[in-house]
C-alpha cells in the first residue's frame, strides 16, 4: 500500500504578527471584516473598498498611506496583514483578562453556583 507524505518543513513559513501599536484594528463598519490583502483602496488611499460586502469605509488617520500608479499602497511591503492572508493580532492584556473572567463565571455557572454569583454581583459598578 502506498503512502503519502507531506512534508510541510518545506515551506518554513510563520504566521506573521501584526503590531498597530495599541491602534484598533481596521475592520468593515457594515460586516466587521478584518483589513486583508483583499480589500482595495481608493480615493487616494483615503477609503477602502470591503471585500466581503463592497461598502466605501473610511481610513483612520493614522493608517493612511497613498497609492502607487498600480493602485496599491506606497507602505504595502511594510504591512503584513495587507500580504498575507493568515496574520496573527497580539491582544492587550486587558482583554486577556476579561477572558479569562468570562471563562471562569461559565465554569463555575456549570457547577450550580448561579446563586452565589447573582447575591454579591460582583460585575456591577
Amino acid at each position: 500500500m502506498d503512502q503519502f507524505i507531506i512534508n510541510f518543513n518545506k515551506f518554513k513559513y510563520t504566521v506573521p504578527l501584526a503590531s498597530l501599536d495599541e491602534k484598533e484594528l481596521i475592520r468593515c463598519q457594515r460586516c466587521k471584516a478584518y483589513l486583508n490583502p483583499f480589500m482595495q483602496f481608493v480615493d487616494g488611499g483615503r477609503n477602502f473598498l470591503c471585500n466581503l460586502c463592497g461598502l466605501k469605509n473610511a481610513v483612520p488617520d493614522y493608517y493612511f498611506s497613498n497609492l502607487g500608479v498600480n493602485g496599491k499602497r506606497l507602505d504595502h511591503h511594510l504591512r503584513p496583514e495587507l500580504q498575507f492572508g493568515t496574520m496573527d493580532f497580539r491582544a492587550p492584556p486587558v482583554f486577556i483578562f476579561y477572558l479569562f473572567i468570562l471563562s471562569l463565571l461559565l465554569f463555575f455557572l456549570k457547577l450550580g453556583y448561579q446563586t452565589f454569583f447573582f447575591q454579591f454581583q460582583f460585575l456591577t459598578y
